[in-house]
């Protein structure tokens, strides 16, 4: 019985032992995180990667449920970090409901898994973002649970995509750069869906209108015509 006891104890104590590693190895990442959606890690002191500004932009609507995100471009040049990866220009949105308060009641659509948006390297970066789909092009298609009119904000980071080592090789994605603060919030009114009116265009009748003058040499050569050809069939 006793031998029964201790085994069992022992088989406990693994399992807390298994339990507590796995929240060491993921807690950690989410307390460092610099917003509520995903993590930001200070990169290294020799890496020489600057802040960026609060993005400028402008928001269009497509349709009902689609909308562009149009951000003036900031200068920037590609380098590379040693030991890492390249070093990008990359953008942050998040999207929340009228009164939604600061850094919290939003809703972030990209994170370090699934990638965020680059900066094109045209004057501008057009971001089109669909309330029915979400970020399907930077990860799972879910639909954002925002009616219009809402919020919007944005985020310019600079930095490169990498695993938080201190933590554990297997540990979530995040980056290693810097971030600028949240922009301004905009509103984001798109149209109200209507069903189009398909109009079928009637058919179009062409009238001619023949004066006495044209009319009556049409007739002397139709008449006369029609008697060459029936005397040529008599012969």
């Amino acid at each position: 019985m006793g031998k029964v006891v201790k085994t069992f104890a022992l088989i406990l104590i693994v399992i807390m032992a298994f339990t507590c590693l796995s929240l060491l190895i993921v807690k950690p990442a989410r307390a460092q995180s610099s917003d509520v959606n995903d993590t930001i890690i200070a990169p290294p002191s020799d890496s020489n990667i600057p802040t960026p500004a609060v993005p400028d932009f402008t928001v269009k609507a497509v349709d009902s449920s689609d909308f562009s995100v149009i951000i003036s471009n900031q200068p920037f040049t590609p380098f590379n970090v040693t030991d890492a990866g390249p070093v990008q220009f990359l953008y942050s949105i998040r999207v929340g409901a009228l009164g939604a308060k600061a850094d919290s009641n939003w809703t972030w659509l990209y994170d370090a898994l699934g990638g965020y948006p680059r900066q094109s390297e045209n004057q501008t970066t057009i971001i089109t973002v669909s309330l029915t789909n979400g970020n399907s092009q930077y990860g799972e298609p879910n639909p954002i649970n925002l009616t219009s009119p809402f919020l919007i904000e944005v985020q310019a980071i600079i930095g490169f995509y990498g695993r938080d080592s201190a933590i554990s090789p297997l540990a979530p994605y995040v980056i290693y750069g810097e971030a600028s603060e949240w922009s301004g919030a905009q509103t984001v009114t798109l149209p109200t869906t209507s069903t189009p009116t398909i109009v079928t265009p009637s058919p179009t009748i062409v009238v001619l209108e023949l004066s006495w003058s044209v009319v009556v040499p049409l007739l002397l050569f139709l008449s006369s015509a029609a008697v060459v050809l029936r005397h040529r069939k008599n012969r």
